[in-house]
């Protein structure tokens, strides 16, 4: 029986961590969606997720 009652609070600590990211993720969408700022085109975030990408894997001398 305690090995029942440790799973239950597992699963319970679990569902509750998730509750919490899915309030946090749903905070932040809604906050991305009413801010005013313009938008990056598509094609510009790439740009600069690339060019990121490119420094962080360059090699050091």
């Amino acid at each position: 029986m305690k090995g029942d009652t440790a799973d239950r609070a597992a699963a319970s600590k679990d569902a509750h961590a998730a509750d919490t990211y899915t309030e946090w993720l749903k905070a932040e969408v809604q906050a991305s969606i009413d801010d005013p700022s313009p938008g990056v085109p598509h094609d510009e975030a790439m740009r600069q997720i690339r060019a990121a990408l490119v420094l962080a894997y360059e090699p050091e001398d």
